[in-house]
């Protein structure tokens, strides 16, 4: 993707690819042509040798007039018993409204769609939301994506999404090709709500494979944000579609703090990866402590530093909810900036931080975890002047303290989880 990273406000989509509303059903994009058809298929036929697909269509079952079906006690048994009745011929239509009877599509969610070829075989596959009746009390609702196939005068269930009563409705955003390979891309959105106004959101941009016979993920990762807002959109203009995540915003017990983040996955020729992160300016402290640290992982030791000075000096970043939390994290950015000093071989600079850090956070007190782990460190770091063996004694010590792993991996789902190694990595 070309261009500056766009801001947290992403730019408008181009006249080419417009934004998806959530449901509808899509052509491909125009640059999916017929030469590029005509390309790819020289170019697979040059492979030897061929491989031939675990799963071919057949013919479709002859229409029927069977009975509808009754709905079934458990949920996982609405996929077999679904396959049953379209293999025996039964109309989507009728089905659809069978569905409806049992509640499982209605004004909250739930369809029925016979219009698109998601294989690429030249048959409609028949593509099904359905909610949970069973869990109905459940806010969102939760629900599963089923995808069949015809297969020997029958329907095969090509694609079911987890059916868990935690997990919503899947919710499509777009299916239609989204890469320009001349073949249709399935993206939908799930969220789960650990509280009522704290939820998870999760996408997945899935592809038929004709060899393995199944749908798999053009995702090369999770794909997901506190709180999350998807769109499908050509960003940078280019005739690729991307897809956006912007998420953050409330905070709850089980996410801890969380802020805004907007993400942008793109298209590579083989998968859709994260090529863009940007994230709002810190609010809460620890967030310019996972700035630093950031920062010093990176190599980018001005930063590192000024994020870590920032942790010691803005009186306007907001605290959470654990006991001598600014000890902590004080004590943890006077560490960070010994680290950061040594390793821009500083050495009056990292002193400094060195006294200033076991003068103020001495043995006994809230943050000593963190004095524990420079003291090894500093004793090996002043004769070595070897940042590998000087880590390799802090992180003894921090094996020996417990405690500076526990504040900072205190801050819920949303946030950083480290390990004893993260303490000191080099």
């Amino acid at each position: 993707m070309a261009g500056d990273a766009p801001g947290l406000d992403l730019p408008p989509t181009s006249p080419v690819a417009q934004p998806t509303a959530p449901g509808a059903i899509v052509a491909p994009v125009g640059t999916a042509t017929a030469a590029a058809a005509i390309i790819n298929t020289a170019t697979a036929q040059a492979a030897a040798p061929a491989q031939q697909p675990t799963y071919q269509p057949g013919e479709c079952p002859a229409p029927g007039n069977p009975a509808p079906p009754a709905r079934p006690a458990a949920f996982v048994q609405y996929p077999q018993v679904i396959a049953q009745y379209l293999s025996a011929g039964g109309a989507p239509t009728l089905l659809e409204a069978t569905l409806r009877s049992w509640d499982a599509i209605n004004d909250a969610g739930g369809l029925v769609k016979v219009d698109t070829d998601i294989t690429g075989d030249g048959v409609n596959e028949v593509i099904i939301t359905v909610l949970d009746p069973t869990h109905a009390d459940r806010q969102p609702r939760p629900g599963q994506l089923l995808i069949f196939g015809c297969d020997n005068r029958g329907y095969r269930l090509l694609y079911a999404s987890t059916a868990d009563p935690a997990v919503s409705l899947p919710v499509f955003l777009r299916v239609g090709d989204m890469n320009g390979d001349a073949r249709a891309e399935v993206v939908f959105q799930t969220q789960r709500c650990d509280q009522p106004t704290v939820c998870t959101g999760a996408a997945q941009i899935l592809s038929w494979d004709a060899i393995l016979g199944s749908f798999q993920p053009l995702n090369a990762g999770l794909v997901s944000a506190p709180n999350a807002q998807f769109s499908v959109v050509d960003v940078d203009g280019d005739g690729i579609l991307e897809l956006t995540v912007t998420g953050g915003g409330a905070t709850g017990a089980a996410t801890g703090p969380t802020r805004t983040t907007a993400q942008i996955w793109d298209w590579d020729g083989q998968s859709y990866l994260l090529a863009v992160v940007e994230t709002a300016a810190p609010v809460y402290r620890i967030h310019a402590l996972h700035d630093g640290d950031a920062a010093l992982a990176a190599g980018n030791y001005p930063d590192a530093r000024a994020a870590y000075e920032r942790v010691l000096n803005d009186e306007a970043l907001l605290p959470w909810t654990l006991p001598n939390e600014r000890a902590y994290l004080n004590a943890c950015a006077l560490y960070r900036l010994v680290l950061t000093h040594a390793l821009r071989r500083d050495t009056g600079q990292a002193q400094a931080a060195f006294d200033r850090l076991t003068q103020q956070y001495p043995p006994g007190t809230p943050g000593d975890a963190f004095t524990t782990i420079a003291l090894a460190f500093w004793n090996d770091y002043a004769s070595s002047r070897n940042a590998g063996s000087a880590c390799a004694q802090a992180r003894n010590a921090a094996a020996t303290r417990p405690d500076a792993l526990s504040i900072l991996n205190s801050y819920g789902t949303a946030n950083r989880q480290y390990s004893v190694t993260d303490l000191c990595p080099y």
